[in-house]
């Protein structure tokens, strides 16, 4: 016994211990239970002491300060911080009181926020049982389900939650409710058979799992798992380790504040520099000074403008039925470009319908969903009337009695008690006209014979009219078949056509659809009691019922709205495949493909099944595990996945997905609680909406930060302007704040409001890792915030020249960027389409709100004694209003037209490339990269502009190292016009004299960049020798860091430019001359570094120094440049990620029977080669090779992007097919890599196939 007790233990303290699999004494045995007696007291104190209680462990909570202190860990928040010390230091208390009001506001949230995972766990621990029936010592008892030991014997009825995972040992009629474990949608009927050992969960039909529902029967099963062990104690487990993932806005506005951070310390730092030591100011002023710019360049209303958009969104999803969790998620929904859905209540109704009736020579198409009754028969496209109909009426009639659910009504909705496909027969005797009620009372039941999974049918015995009674009969189709003799048709009972009825059913389960068949016989009225030998077999089968979930009439909608908003849907369920396929065609997700089952998952690794999942849209038989698999096999490519759900089996993908979408009404606790979002109408069509909304939301974002930005740049370069040219300042530290914070709760915040643009839904997801600010929005920043120091400085000048005071100049210029402000906001109402409309002057009357606000405002700072004290303000005469105000029209009218030009630009750029598209791939490919040599041109420009910025900064200071740097600049501008040249060529299509095209021609671009490198590198350190030999006193120093930084920041804008569209496509002269110009930025930073050494110390000898080292950078840079391009002219194979997503997808194919050898790829220039060759089967058609060989193309350039594919077709059973021609590399059948071989001689047969 003891040696017995010992090996349970083990066992037991397996975690995948196969119960399942096992015979069902056999599974007692090893459990040590006893049927006749079960656990006595003592045994099962002393298991729960050995395995634990069954309950989920609860993980300890962070602490409430730790959580509150974490919110504050936040570059942004950093940043809001630094800028209320500078608001202090500037003696305004006021604002740093705001500033810290807002940091902690923001706080407050996030602490109430997390602890969301912690809810979840609660959630699942509260679907426990919260008692069960067992047998201990002999007698039958209810006891508390967290006192049960493994062992246990414990018996279900109808209505019991199942208090542990059970090993059933005898079922009666057993159906359990599985959906919010297993997705399946309808109850699991149980036996006590053994299954497969890889069999999933849902398959496992000798097992009852912890926290699933009986719906119907009776059984008795032993203790097989508890607490942790059980698969509900395993979602616990993936909820525990699943991290939640930063939301896209909360990484961009993270790496946003980095980039902010350090560009508005560099702006202060050179400004100080320069001030102390070209300007001769004080330390302590310039100080001064430098927070000045910080607090001015620093958005400090920023933070709390993303917070009320995001505020302002979530009001606007409540409103459509989305209640949303997690503040930044709001935002997220905008980006998400695939939504995984689970089926069942999700995509379906959760209600079983018949779908369909057949009956002899006739089919019925059955509208109306749900169990109220609504809807009708419709026969060859028209309506069908079931009085009519006599053998329709009678099939209803039969589908009312055999059937023992009831339909009540409570709080005007339809309440099913039992069964959920007796509960869609009842609905179908609705439809057919017929009351229940009176039905039953009609031919009221005299026996019954109740559902068993040992027969697969129902009957019912009832009074019939006039002189015999009705045996009703309704089962799975073979079973009832096999009693029928005869099938009633309108000319009366015939006998029964089986082939046809078998194509029927065959027909009616490839639809996905369960099928019923019901049949009647007449029987004497002397019998009152329904026995097996009384049914003998001469039943007449009235006909078939086919009954499926259906899927939501608003959900077929929203997927097409879906594909429309370029958004995939997938659908991952732990339903059948034939069901689900079928669920999926209705709804338009998969294009008609088979599902991927849950077996197939398992097989798969991670990097094979972040391939699958780009192919395949429709999952079945996935086990909780498998979802989370799936979720993160799509964020591994970049993804951003909304995942809905209802069940506890959604939990851990909800909580791992971008967005987790949870149903409020059906939805399990567990899964509102692990979701950001959760919808109050169960409506898959609201998450349209939703998307729609966060699009907006991410629109107004990018319009607050468009329009925030350029005043705080703005402020700061009339503050910078006034120090390098020696001016008064045009505006005091108290006047900049005054606009930030009047324009922060009046203008920025009106743009919250801002409705959707008309092409929200029409255009794709945004790309989730673009910067928060693009290229052409980082232009749109410093056009508008150099008009705005233009104009600002301009009329504080002028007023200055007109003879006015400089408190009047001042409180001009104040005015002025007010003014420009309100204007620029009409701007920013439409990031591209124009302004001048009635369009914009309404659809938001908070714009026209603030702007009368902020009137009030500034005429009381211009106007009111108190603020004139405050702000050192005065009255400014009405011919100065003139002139502030035909700033502000100027600066609408010149934004407008850099918006049409944009348009224009855009316009003509799409023109041109229709007029240059080509219909083979390979020129669509050329055609786009035509476009490439705009890059060109811009690296030319910015190789001109930091030539003229260098060349005069080394003019005025005498430094060899900025001599240096222009030197190199110069190099730039040679590098860039041969790179024009060369992109220009590449861009041409191929030829008679070049059948593939002229990709290489940009190695030579980069070759001969690396030749100049090296000699710009040469005449660098003969300048820095003889410097070093003759040292001389370096001038202006201060004026040539300022000079040199600005040609440093328009290297470095057209540096990420140049470096981003050429990895985008895959052009090396765009990344070459890319480095290259990052070279030139660390050779300034060092230069920089070197003039700052010099000032300080006054040691001249650091300025040659720094210019050896710039020489022998750039040499570095110059050889590793023209080492890649002679690589490049020797084609090389792809690099290793694409070549093991190419194995991957040959691998998937083998599973089909293909193999492959001879394998090879290429990369030329821009062009990427493939070939191989395919062995299938020898009686395999022509065309059938033909459709193999484009799948296997398409699913590799699905994969790895545009590549050239050369497939040659071979007979698989030809021992000819598996010589491999002379390639020098070959890729064995079953072999999963490139791998070096042996050269062969001789060329398989076949015909080869290129495309």
């Amino acid at each position: 016994m003891a040696k017995r007790r010992k090996q349970v233990e083990q066992k037991c303290d397996e975690p995948g211990q196969i119960w399942h699999s096992l015979p069902a004494e056999l599974a007692l045995l090893a459990l040590l239970g006893d049927r006749d007696k079960g656990l006595s007291s003592e045994e099962a104190q002393r298991r729960l002491d050995k395995f634990g209680r069954n309950l989920l462990p609860q993980a300890k909570p962070s602490s409430p300060w730790l959580r509150f202190f974490r919110q504050f860990n936040n570059v942004l928040i950093y940043v809001l911080l630094a800028s209320a010390v500078g608001a202090m230091l500037t003696g305004d208390l006021v604002d740093a009181a705001i500033i810290f009001c807002v940091v902690l506001i923001n706080a407050i949230i996030g602490f109430f926020q997390e602890g969301k995972a912690e809810s979840a766990l609660n959630a699942i621990r509260n679907m426990l049982s919260l008692s069960a029936a067992v047998l201990r010592d002999g007698k039958r008892i209810s006891i508390p389900a967290e006192e049960l030991s493994l062992g246990d014997i414990v018996f279900l009825q109808s209505g019991d939650k199942v208090p542990a995972d059970l090993r059933l040992l005898d079922v009666k009629n057993l159906r359990i409710d599985e959906s919010a474990l297993t997705g399946e949608s309808e109850p699991v009927e149980k036996s006590t058979s053994p299954v497969a050992e890889n069999a999933l969960p849902g398959d496992r039909l000798n097992m009852a799992f912890s926290g699933t529902i009986v719906t119907y029967g009776q059984a008795e099963g032993v203790v097989a798992a508890t607490g942790i062990h059980t698969e509900l104690g395993n979602i616990s487990n993936l909820l525990n380790q699943v991290d939640s993932l930063d939301t896209p806005l909360q990484r961009q506005i993270a790496q946003f504040g980095n980039e902010l951070t350090v560009a508005i310390l560099l702006l202060a730092a050179v400004s100080f520099v320069f001030g102390v030591y070209v300007r001769g100011y004080a330390m302590e002023e310039m100080f001064m000074a430098m927070v000045s710019i910080a607090v001015a360049a620093i958005p400090e209303g920023l933070p709390a403008v993303i917070t009320i958009i995001l505020a302002v969104g979530v009001q606007r999803m409540a409103r459509r039925h989305a209640i949303v969790r997690n503040l930044p998620a709001v935002e997220t929904l905008g980006s998400v470009s695939v939504i995984c859905s689970d089926k069942t209540g999700t995509l379906t109704r959760n209600e079983m319908t018949v779908h369909s009736v057949a009956i002899a020579g006739t089919d019925f198409f059955v509208d109306g969903v749900g169990y109220e009754g609504l809807g009708g028969f419709n026969m060859d496209g028209k309506m069908a009337n079931p009085p009519e109909q006599p053998i329709l009426l009678e099939l209803a009639r039969i589908s009312v009695l055999c059937n023992d659910a009831e339909l009540t009504y409570k709080d005007g909705q339809v309440v099913l008690h039992g069964d959920p496909t007796e509960g869609a027969l009842l609905a179908l005797g609705r439809k057919a006209g017929l009351d229940i009620a009176t039905t039953r009372e009609e031919f009221s039941r005299l026996d019954a014979i109740p559902f068993e999974s040992g027969h697969r049918f129902m009957a019912t015995l009832n009074q019939g009219v006039g002189e015999q009674s009705l045996i009703h009969l309704k089962g799975a189709p073979e079973a009832v078949l096999g009693l029928c003799s005869r099938q009633r048709e309108k000319t009366g009972d015939n006998a029964l056509a089986k082939d046809y009825w078998h194509g029927k059913v065959q027909a009616m389960a490839e639809k996905g659809q369960r099928v019923l068949a019901l049949a009647v016989k007449s029987a004497p009225l002397e019998i009152d009691q329904l026995e097996f030998s009384s049914l003998g077999g001469d039943f007449t089968l009235l006909g078939l019922c086919g009954l499926i979930d259906p899927p939501r009439e608003e959900a077929i909608r929203a997927v097409h709205e879906c594909h429309q908003a370029g958004i995939c849907v997938k659908m991952i369920t732990g339903d059948h495949g034939v069901t689900a396929n079928a669920i999926a065609r209705q709804l338009g997700i998969g294009g008609g493909y088979p599902p991927m089952l849950g077996v197939e998952i398992e097989k798969l690794s991670d990097r094979a099944l972040a391939w699958a999942v780009m192919k395949n849209d429709v999952f079945a038989r996935s086990s909780p595990a498998h979802k989370l698999r799936l979720v993160e096999a799509l964020q591994s490519k970049g993804a951003i996945v909304a995942m809905t759900g209802d069940g506890v089996n959604d939990a851990p993908a909800l909580k791992r997905a971008d967005v987790g979408v949870a149903m409020g009404r059906k939805g399990t606790e567990a899964a509102k609680e692990a979701a950001v979002m959760v919808l109050t109408d169960d409506n898959f069509a609201t998450i349209v909406h939703a998307v729609e909304e966060g699009r907006t939301i991410h629109d107004n974002l990018k319009k607050a930060i468009m329009y925030i930005l350029p005043t705080s740049f703005g402020q700061a370069g009339a503050i910078m302007v006034g120090i390098l040219l020696d001016l008064p300042l045009p505006i005091t530290p108290l006047q900049i704040l005054w606009v930030n914070m009047v324009t922060a709760i009046t203008l920025s915040l009106s743009l919250s409001f801002e409705p959707s643009e008309d092409n929200v839904m029409k255009r794709p997801p945004r790309n989730p890792g673009e910067a928060l600010l693009s290229g052409f929005f980082l232009w749109r920043i410093v056009f508008v915030s150099l008009l705005l120091v233009f104009g600002l400085m301009g009329l504080f000048l002028y007023e200055q020249w007109l003879g006015a005071t400089l408190a009047t100049a001042r409180t001009a210029a104040v005015n002025a960027l007010v003014i420009g402000e309100i204007a620029y906001l009409f701007n920013c109402r439409f990031i591209h389409a124009p302004a001048l409309s009635v369009r914009s002057l309404t659809g938001n009357r908070y714009v026209w709100i603030a702007i009368v606000l902020l009137l009030a405002l500034q005429l009381a700072f211009t106007y009111a004694p108190p603020m004139q004290a405050l702000f050192g303000t005065t009255v400014i005469p009405i011919e100065a209003w003139e002139r502030i105000a035909a700033f502000g029209l100027s600066l609408f009218l010149v934004v407008e037209l850099e918006k049409t030009l944009f348009r224009f630009g855009m316009a003509w750029q799409k023109k041109e490339q229709k007029k240059r598209h080509w219909a083979s791939a390979m020129a669509v490919a050329k055609t786009d990269r035509s476009s490439l040599t705009r890059y060109a041109w811009l690296s030319i420009a910015a190789a001109l502009v930091t030539i003229a910025l260098k060349t005069w900064a080394w003019r005025i200071t005498g430094s060899v190292g900025l001599l240096s740097d222009a030197m190199e600049s110069v190099v730039n501008l040679v590098a860039a016009i041969m790179a024009l040249a060369m992109l220009t060529l590449a861009a041409q299509p191929p030829d008679d004299q070049h059948h593939f095209g002229h990709g290489k021609a940009e190695y030579f671009s980069s070759a001969l960049e690396g030749a100049l490198i090296l000699i710009a590198a040469f005449g660098i350190g003969i300048a820095a020798y003889d410097r070093l030999i003759h040292p001389r006193q370096l001038e202006s120093i201060g004026f040539g860091l300022v000079i040199s930084t600005l040609a440093a920041l328009v290297n470095l804008s057209v540096a990420r430019v140049l470096l981003r569209v050429g990895r985008r496509h895959n052009s090396i002269t765009l990344e070459a001359d890319a480095k290259h110009l990052m070279t030139d930025v660390w050779t300034s930073v060092g230069v920089l570094l070197a003039l700052g050494a010099v000032a300080v110390t006054g040691w001249q000898q650091l300025d040659p120094i720094i210019g050896f080292a710039v020489a022998l950078n750039i040499i570095w840079s110059g050889f590793t440049l023209m080492r890649r391009s002679a690589a490049g002219l020797l084609d090389s194979t792809l690099p290793e990620e694409e070549n093991a997503h190419i194995d991957d997808i040959l691998d998937r194919y083998r599973q089909e029977g293909v193999e492959f050898h001879d394998l090879r790829t290429r990369q030329s220039g821009a062009d990427r080669f493939m070939t191989v060759h395919v062995l299938v089967p020898g009686k395999m058609t022509v065309k059938s090779g033909h459709d193999l060989l484009d799948r296997i193309e398409n699913d590799i350039r699905q994969a790895i992007g545009e590549i050239t594919v050369t497939t040659h077709l071979e007979p698989l059973d030809d021992p000819a097919s598996f010589i491999h021609g002379e390639t020098g590399y070959n890729q064995h059948p079953g072999r999963e890599s490139l791998t070096p071989a042996p050269v062969s001689r001789r060329n398989g047969p076949g015909g080869a196939k290129k495309k």
